[in-house]
């Protein structure tokens, strides 16, 4: 009788996990249903650009972060412009933490110079974003809020970068090689956008 009621309950629970899981499936193809191919182009891009991110971390200091010159040899390889889009959200989130950080430290002038900056890279980000839908023949709408969303998240991955290097080191970008350099890399949007061949 004991190891009758012991698999009668995981049978049960088996049936019951499986009817969960197909109703989640069919609930979530009927709201995906309901949302015009203008949201989910967006959502694509998003995710693109989020997965480009979480790729590639075998080399980088940064497990969440492939390095810039790994991100330029995939582009070389697959001259896919989603990672031209992702360097430059990458910069923009970069240039948004130092104005963040001269901000604090009421350097107004300098805050907004940086801050300037990083809006131009997400312009640059926006209009590679619309060349990439143009080509798969699609149309984004607010490509722009799709562009922040993605910068946040990269900002807050730098975020805890930058915060990992004040614990250790007691300074934020000194002894970071990586990033230093990407940081140097990032102050001249056209220059970088001339390693990219753009």
């Amino acid at each position: 009788m004991s190891n009758v009621a012991p698999r009668l309950t995981t049978d049960m629970l088996k049936v019951v996990v499986s009817d969960m899981v197909n109703c989640l499936a069919s609930c979530a193809a009927r709201f995906m249903a309901r949302f015009s191919s203008r949201f989910r182009s967006t959502l694509r891009a998003l995710c693109i650009c989020l997965a480009l991110g979480l790729a590639s971390s075998g080399a980088s200091a940064d497990p969440d972060l492939p390095s810039f010159e790994q991100v330029r040899a995939q582009y070389r390889e697959t001259n896919d412009l989603t990672r031209v889009s992702y360097l430059y959200r990458r910069c923009a989130a970069l240039q948004l933490n130092v104005a963040a950080l001269l901000a604090k430290k009421k350097q107004t002038k300098a805050a907004n110079d940086y801050e300037n900056v990083a809006n131009h890279y997400m312009l640059m980000a926006e209009a590679v974003d619309q060349e990439v839908d143009k080509k798969l023949k699609l149309k984004s709408s607010k490509p722009m809020e799709t562009v922040r969303l993605s910068v946040q998240f990269i900002s807050e991955q730098y975020d805890k970068k930058m915060k990992d290097n004040m614990a250790k080191r007691g300074e934020i970008f000194a002894g970071d090689r990586v990033l230093e350099a990407e940081l140097s890399e990032c102050l001249v949007p056209a220059t970088f956008a001339k390693k990219l061949g753009r």
